[in-house]
């Protein structure tokens, strides 16, 4: 629907001493402190190979055979960039009565708003973390976060059977079963940190005390808090839909499996219809987020 003169109100003539604008001028970044590689690709899909590891070297005695190992591709996961726009339009009418050169310039506007809708999707992948619709599982057929992914040698885990809430003590179990992750032959396969918290708004303020006091925060003990000093920083993301919920990633973004592919960049058309009289303005890119693999990621919905 266009914008008219009705809904321009006093903006459509002198004498508004204070214009009050119900949104941010601009958005801090927040999806790359915790999504670790980015990607640029204009084909139509992209694809994620997982492969196959070796086992351990065995012995060999003199004279006698070496045992050969399989290195295969053993599972994989196409995924679909989709697209994202957002229109709008302004009658003749009411952009040459727009004293106030609001409503004839909505682009700056509709830019927040992909960068908002940016944000959210970045922060969807651990939202829909424990969701098991077909659209969120990874190549194992397992959601992100699972007591159970698919292994070649038994199975793995990166969430806590129980939701737990965020503590020192749950702070050291995730870390302890990030430590304790394996290969797929079973092998071990260690995240050793250090790692970024990331929290709902919710949890922030907590976080930040348990994650940089020296000591074990909450108590009167005098142990130095290891766990503590293993989280590298906090990341708070009001776009997190659970204020329970929180994660554990590699801080380091060679590590990290959480990826954000751009097929289309940003853009924006505009016209106008002649037929209507309305101006019409467009903007819309083609991107999607999820994830490589989960090891080395750790969640829980919280409790």
């Amino acid at each position: 629907m266009a914008m008219t003169t009705t809904q321009l109100g006093i903006l459509a003539r002198v004498g508004v001493d204070k214009i009050v604008k119900n949104y941010a001028e601009s958005v801090e970044s927040l999806y790359p402190q915790f999504i670790g590689k980015t990607f640029n690709d204009n084909q139509s899909y992209f694809q994620v190979a997982q492969v196959s590891d070796f086992g351990m070297a065995n012995t060999v005695n003199e004279t006698s055979g070496i045992s050969f190992d399989t290195w295969r591709l053993i599972r994989s996961k196409t995924y679909a960039p989709i697209m994202r726009a957002i229109g709008y339009q302004v009658s003749e009418q009411a952009k040459e009565t727009d004293l106030y050169n609001l409503a004839a310039q909505p682009v700056p506007n509709i830019m927040l708003a992909m960068d908002k809708t940016k944000e959210q999707v970045a922060a969807n992948v651990l939202n829909l973390g424990f969701n098991t619709a077909a659209a969120n599982l990874g190549a194992d057929s397992k959601s992100l976060f699972a007591t159970d992914h698919t292994q070649e040698i038994g199975s793995g885990r990166n969430k806590a059977s129980v939701a737990t809430a965020f503590s020192i003590s749950a702070l050291r179990a995730a870390i302890t079963d990030l430590m304790n992750v394996d290969s797929e032959k079973g092998d071990p396969f260690p995240s050793m940190g250090p790692f970024k918290l990331i929290v709902p708004p919710d949890l922030s303020i907590y976080a930040q005390e348990v994650v940089t006091s020296t000591k074990m925060p909450g108590t009167p003990n005098n142990e130095k808090n290891i766990a503590g000093g293993m989280i590298e920083g906090v990341v708070t993301n009001p776009y997190l839909t659970s204020s329970t919920a929180w994660f554990l990633l590699p801080a380091k973004k060679a590590e990290n499996p959480l990826f954000f592919l751009q097929r289309v960049g940003r853009k924006s058309r505009q016209e106008y219809d002649i037929d209507h009289l309305i101006y019409k303005f467009a903007v819309f890119e083609e991107y999607i987020a999820s994830f490589l693999s989960w090891r080395g990621t750790w969640g829980t919905e919280g409790a």
